[in-house]
């Protein structure tokens, strides 16, 4: 049975005694996209990289599971395709993070010609194809088979590093689960915690501040000195779930037929407590 546990709304600025920024943890925040509108995704990517945290200890990784399709054999043999139907219906959302962080790292308006801009995109690109053969191989072969990946480093712009991941699934993918476990462990992500978003989940600033205090609680030593500890030996804490609220201009809320979002608070506020 879970067993909330309500405790008063600390900032991790603004604890005290005073949690050094020197010893913040790393994020990874992963945003995971299907075939969801690419605009909406773009808009969670904006606010993720202004959240209010180092972005040195950064990474956000967006985590497109509908840029391929995989077709398979009786003999286990793939075909990888990009996902022509998925593009068209939502946008081409590997194009548009290209174009948006363009911007960023060049510091001017990128070509309006696709074709133009994707020399610079390869630049940022790695390709792997994995051998579903080769038992001695390092990677999880029952999250994919290869994938796609732009890294782009912003340095000296004070936002975060913004990896782009198109999984190229195996026959049995485990979907959104497969998707996550694909960048965690065949990807490498190596941040102390993961945020998880979907794709129109658009982060509150402070975010990270308010939450991450949850996970650290503060240790005396023998001399009387003190310091924040995240150890299972004194805080455990292991995951923290938070309501999510739709804007008024959300379609969700008119498709729902709950334009005041009662639902929502009714389970975060009644039904979880």
């Amino acid at each position: 049975m879970w067993r909330p546990i309500r405790r008063a709304a600390r900032f991790l600025d603004n604890m005290a005694p005073k949690f050094e920024e020197s010893k913040w943890p790393s994020v990874d925040i992963f945003i995971c996209h299907y075939a969801e509108k690419g605009d909406d995704t773009i808009e969670t990517l904006t606010c993720a990289m202004a959240m209010d945290y180092p972005s040195r200890l950064l990474h956000i990784w967006i985590l497109d599971d509908g840029y391929f399709k995989s077709s398979w054999d009786n003999h286990n043999q793939f075909r990888i395709t990009i996902n022509k139907g998925v593009i068209e219906k939502a946008g081409d959302l590997r194009m548009m993070i290209c174009r948006h962080l363009y911007r960023i790292i060049e510091k001017e308006e990128p070509p309006e010609d696709d074709k133009e801009l994707k020399p610079w995109r390869k630049k940022h690109t790695t390709v792997k194809e994995f051998n579903p053969n080769d038992v001695n191989a390092n990677w999880r072969m029952d999250c994919a088979v290869g994938s796609v990946r732009d890294d782009y480093v912003c340095e000296g712009s004070g936002v975060p590093s913004v990896t782009y991941v198109g999984r190229m699934k195996p026959e049995t993918h485990h979907s959104k689960a497969g998707n996550i476990n694909n960048v965690l462990f065949n990807e490498k992500a190596s941040g102390k915690f993961v945020l998880f978003l979907d794709n129109d989940m658009k982060p509150h600033p402070k975010f990270l501040l308010s939450v991450l205090p949850f996970f650290f609680t503060e240790v005396y030593t023998e001399t009387g000195q003190s310091y924040y500890s995240d150890h299972v030996r004194y805080n455990k804490c292991a995951f923290v779930q938070t309501p999510q609220y739709f804007d008024e201009n959300d379609p969700q809320l008119k498709e729902m037929a709950d334009p005041c979002g009662h639902r929502n608070t009714i389970f975060f506020d009644a039904v979880e407590c």
